[in-house]
């Protein structure tokens, strides 16, 4: 036969009644905030180290960037499948504004389209935008001078089209300095005195 259930004995001088009563106190209240404070803490804390974990996976992908291969003609360093070219600024030189125009203090752009061979040389080029004519001859010029990085389709050169926007920006205070004393000369002596004011 099963034990009866336990019963604890009614307390000295009170009802069976008043046992069963709730009592209002401060202290489950305050038991009930602590719980919440705590539930946010602990969701808090998950959040963070959810974002941690989520930071740290994004950090640790391993790169899938296209690396720099040297290709065995010449010395030119290409990009794997580089399908437009490239201006290699270390060889070509300085894009350098007309001097009509410097002296006057207008700027201007030019935009030119040629064809970069496999050598890295451009070919074919012509003035599909320009501001006025002198700084046309001036994009045709640098991109006669230009070098490129050539398009790369499986490892090897080929031709493409390219289309390079060229900005000819003057200061107003250069082209007062040289419209008034001319270009600056560095050479010394008595050949400054005639530039002075």
């Amino acid at each position: 036969m099963a034990p009866a259930p336990f019963d604890p004995p009614p307390s000295l001088g009170r009802s069976p009644q008043e046992d069963e009563q709730p009592v209002l106190s401060a202290r489950p209240q305050k038991q009930k905030k602590t719980v919440h404070a705590r539930s946010w803490i602990v969701s808090a804390a998950a959040a963070c180290c959810g974002l941690y974990m989520l930071v740290m996976g994004i950090a640790h992908r391993p790169d899938t960037s296209p690396t720099q291969t040297f290709a065995s003609s010449g010395s030119y360093a290409f990009l794997d499948d580089n399908h437009k070219p490239v201006l290699n600024r270390v060889e070509t030189p300085r894009l350098r504004a007309p001097p009509e125009m410097r002296d006057k203090g207008i700027s201007g752009i030019s935009i030119v389209g040629c064809d970069i061979g496999e050598d890295g040389k451009a070919h074919a080029c012509r003035i599909e935008r320009g501001t006025n004519p002198y700084f046309n001859r001036a994009g045709m010029e640098y991109m006669a001078r230009a070098v490129f990085f050539p398009a790369m389709e499986h490892d090897k050169p080929v031709t493409r089209h390219f289309r390079m926007r060229l900005f000819f920006s003057i200061k107003p205070e250069q082209a007062q300095s040289f419209a008034k004393y001319g270009p600056p000369l560095f050479t010394g002596g008595s050949t400054l005195l005639p530039y002075l004011p």
